[in-house]
């Protein structure tokens, strides 16, 4: 078997999501990550329920309303997931620059 050195991969120290998650909880903006998604998950049903309002209703007025609703809801998980990356992204660069510092200095 061959041993692959594709720099793509992450290494054997790199924690990997979940891990990696688990520890951007525990930073400094753990209560700000846990705060957002709890709004995560309520934005997300208040999506399901406005789409499903938008395909039932036979009132024109009433399906712009749930229509711009789920919009609303499915842009601000979008951004709210993006935000939860790159908090994880940052954290994983922190690792990263601690990793290699350390190893400079032996």
């Amino acid at each position: 078997m061959t041993d692959i050195k594709d720099p793509r991969l992450p290494k054997k120290d790199q924690p990997g999501l979940f891990p990696l998650l688990w520890i951007t909880m525990k930073g400094p903006l753990g209560r700000w990550l846990w705060l957002v998604m709890m709004f995560t998950l309520s934005f997300t049903a208040i999506f399901f329920v406005a789409a499903i309002e938008f395909w039932q209703t036979s009132d024109p007025l009433t399906a712009i309303k749930s229509g711009f609703v789920a919009l609303f809801c499915a842009l601000m998980v979008a951004m709210m997931k993006l935000w939860m990356w790159l908090e994880m992204e940052k954290t994983s660069l922190f690792l990263l620059l601690k990793a290699s510092d350390t190893e400079d200095e032996a």
